[in-house]
C-alpha cells in the first residue's frame, strides 16, 4: 500500500498496485460533476470521489460502496489519514446486497468497471450480452436510491452508450448533458461524461468536446489544469 496525494488538492489517497488506482477518467468525471447533499459513490475503488466530496462544501455526507477487500483497505486508511471519519461512510459487499432507503442520496457518481477480467478473450457478441447484463446489475439498485431530480454523473465508454442509455431511462434516470472525450483532435470520441436526472424530462444538451492530447503529444491546457 503507497500514499498519495490528490491532484491540486492535500488529500491523502492509500493505493494498492494489485488493484486499480485513480486515473485521467476519474479526474475528468470528478470536474465534470456537480456534487452537493448526500454523495454516493459508486464502486469507489480506493476512494477518489469519495475523498473529494468529502472536502467539498455543498457535500453533506459521503457514502462510498466497494466490494474488493483491498480497496476497502485503502479507502479506511485513506479516511483516517484525512480525518474524515463520520463524514464518510464505506459500505462493503454488493451494491445489489446494500440496504439503503429509496430517495436517500442528493448526488451519484460511478465510474463502473467497463469491462470485467471475465470477460476477455470472449466472442464480441457473448462478450455484449454479459457486459449488458453486468449494466443491468449496476444501474438498477442505485436508480431506486436517488432522490426524485437527484443527479447522476458516469463516465463510460462510446461503444456501449446505446445500451446504457436504454437502461438508464428503464431506471427512470434521463441523460441530460454529456461530454465527449476524444484522445486528440480529428480521433473518434472513446469516453463520455454523462450527466442524469431522475425523472427528468427529455432533453440532453452536447457540451464542447474534451482533447486530451495537442499536435505535440502533450496534455492540452485544460487538462494540465485538472493538475496543476
Amino acid at each position: 500500500m503507497e500514499k498519495h496525494r490528490i491532484p491540486k488538492t492535500g488529500e491523502i489517497i492509500y493505493q494498492d498496485k494489485d488493484i486499480l488506482s485513480f486515473s485521467l477518467d476519474s479526474v475528468l468525471l470528478d470536474e465534470f460533476a456537480s456534487k452537493k447533499g448526500i454523495l454516493g459513490d459508486i464502486g469507489s475503488g480506493t476512494g477518489f470521489f469519495s475523498l473529494r466530496g468529502a472536502n467539498n462544501p455543498r457535500v453533506k455526507e459521503v457514502h462510498a460502496f466497494e466490494i474488493l477487500r483491498k480497496a476497502q483497505n485503502c479507502l479506511e486508511k485513506s479516511i483516517e489519514a484525512n480525518g474524515l471519519e463520520g463524514k464518510v461512510v464505506l459500505h462493503k459487499g454488493d451494491i445489489k446486497e446494500q440496504k439503503i432507503p429509496s430517495h436517500f442520496f442528493d448526488t451519484l457518481i460511478t465510474n463502473p468497471p467497463f469491462y470485467l477480467e471475465s470477460l476477455k478473450g470472449e466472442k464480441e457478441g457473448v462478450n455484449q450480452g454479459k457486459h449488458l447484463e453486468f449494466m443491468e446489475d449496476w444501474f438498477s439498485p442505485i436508480g431506486k436510491w436517488l432522490k426524485p431530480f437527484g443527479k447522476l454523473y458516469i463516465v463510460f465508454p462510446v461503444d456501449h452508450l446505446p445500451q446504457l442509455f436504454v437502461i438508464l431511462q428503464k431506471n427512470h434516470l434521463e441523460p441530460k448533458r454529456i461530454r465527449f472525450v476524444h484522445k486528440k483532435q480529428k480521433a473518434p470520441a472513446f469516453r463520455v461524461l454523462l450527466e442524469c436526472v431522475r425523472l427528468g424530462k427529455p432533453y440532453l444538451k452536447i457540451e464542447d468536446p474534451l482533447f486530451l492530447y495537442d499536435e505535440k503529444g502533450e496534455y492540452t491546457w485544460e487538462v494540465k489544469n485538472l493538475y496543476e
